[in-house]
């Protein structure tokens, strides 16, 4: 698996406490050496500075796929997004709610090609799009 499963209660445990609403997990930061890792790897710091940046915000990893949310702070949340975008929509979404989004180092394996990983170029244009589209026209 990419994602451990056995990472979730660290997940899981800022929100039960009462700590926060929101956590993400925050892949390792290790450097790559095989080509069809480094680009997505590129594409996840380059937009997720992006987000950073547009959105004042500190985060380290916004396109990974371990997310937890308490039920309130999903309550009256709408998404319109239904690709690859809701990434960026959930997160900017908690963010202009003024959710603090804890981040909590997780295991990670990345997948190759061969193994089912279908992130392209074209995902992350996606992204840049929906991020300037959230941060300048989308409510």
């Amino acid at each position: 698996l990419e994602y451990d499963p056995n990472d979730y209660p660290r997940l899981l445990a800022p929100i039960l406490a009462g700590e926060c609403a929101v956590v993400f997990g925050a892949r390792p930061r290790r450097p790559t050496r095989r080509w069809e890792f480094a680009l997505p790897l590129i594409g996840n710091r380059v937009l997720t500075l992006t987000t950073n940046l547009l959105f004042r915000a500190r985060l380290r990893d916004v396109f990974v796929c371990y997310k937890v949310f308490s039920r309130r702070s999903l309550a009256g949340l709408v998404l319109v997004s239904d690709h690859f975008e809701v990434e960026i929509e959930l997160t900017v979404k908690c963010l202009r709610r003024g959710l603090a989004i804890r981040q909590v180092p997780i295991s990670y394996r990345p997948r190759g090609r061969d193994d089912g990983k279908k992130i392209s170029l074209r995902h992350g244009l996606i992204a840049l799009h929906a991020l300037v589209a959230y941060r300048f026209w989308k409510k």
